[in-house]
């Protein structure tokens, strides 16, 4: 049976492809990291693959291949859909006008050198001189250059100026987010994990798909993005989940640190404190158990 059958004909070919390399990735029994050490792909790159979003070079889509034992002449057409299905890059409009404006500068001819010809034009009588312009106000003396100082006075001035704009730009900018962290629940002893499976409490293992950046857009909550897939813990669904992240309320969590040592995940939009369950994630009522309690 071919790793291909079973896919949807109308999917995007990128996402066939995703779909085509994270089967055969399931199908070998082998887990991300090992397929990390053995194709020399990063995981964070594997899952943007798996997903659909990035189109691997062939070369990439070769080893990942060879590294399962597996003939990549099978993914061939499956890659060359998906590959021309990528924007190229178009030549701007500057470079292809230069050679027209070169041309127009060849095409205007230079002032002529010739000498010229016939008798020379008669010069005009001393006694013809030209008829004055009418008299008109003397104009307004030339102010004298600056001296030395006021110019450096101006000069500071502006500097000054550029400097403050420069600070209020930097005080109004984003602050930059934090160091990525890993989320392990106290009680399971599991990480908060979003990888081409989906969210979950998953084994800590230390990959990217573990490690989550709290960015604030101000004081107050802010979103847990993904570092491995960019997608955010989002609470607007039956359960969490990972979704595009889109600056609702539903995807703003404030971390508040506990007594022991470890925090609680609170959403804004409802109040919830995210918790590793027995089978799943969940977000219920907020109590201080172990369940809710991550370090």
């Amino acid at each position: 049976m071919s790793h291909l059958d079973g896919l949807d004909r109308h999917t995007a070919p990128a996402r066939r492809l995703g779909e085509a390399l994270r089967a055969l990735q399931q199908q070998s029994g082998m887990t991300l990291r090992d397929l990390e050490r053995r194709a020399l792909v990063s995981d964070s790159s594997l899952s943007r693959y798996f997903r659909g979003s990035t189109v691997p070079p062939w070369t990439v889509v070769r080893d990942i291949c060879r590294a399962m034992d597996t003939d990549p002449a099978d993914f061939r057409a499956l890659w060359e859909a998906a590959d021309r299905t990528q924007n190229r890059p178009q030549p701007g409009p500057a470079a292809a006008a230069e050679p027209a404006a070169g041309a127009e500068r060849a095409a205007v001819p230079g002032p002529a050198v010739q000498g010229r010809t016939g008798p020379p034009e008669p010069r005009p009588a001393p006694d013809e001189a030209p008829a004055e312009p009418p008299s008109r106000p003397p104009e307004r003396p030339e102010r004298p250059p600056a001296s030395g100082r006021r110019r450096w006075t101006a000069a500071g001035f502006l500097a000054g100026l550029a400097a403050g704009v420069a600070g209020t730009l930097l005080l109004n900018a984003a602050p930059a987010p934090d160091p990525a962290r890993v989320f392990r629940n106290k009680a399971a002893e599991t990480c908060l994990d979003d990888s081409v499976e989906g969210l979950r409490s998953w084994p800590c293992n230390g990959l990217h798909y573990q490690e989550w950046e709290l960015r604030l857009g101000g004081p107050g909550p802010g979103e847990l993005r993904n570092r491995a897939t960019g997608a955010c813990l989002d609470n607007s669904g039956t359960a969490p989940r990972a979704r595009s992240c889109n600056g609702s309320t539903h995807q703003d969590w404030t971390v508040t640190s506990r007594d022991d040592g470890t925090v609680q995940l609170r959403n804004l939009a409802t109040g919830t404190c995210l918790e590793a369950g027995p089978a799943a994630l969940a977000a219920r009522t907020c109590d201080g158990s172990d369940r809710q309690r991550w370090t």
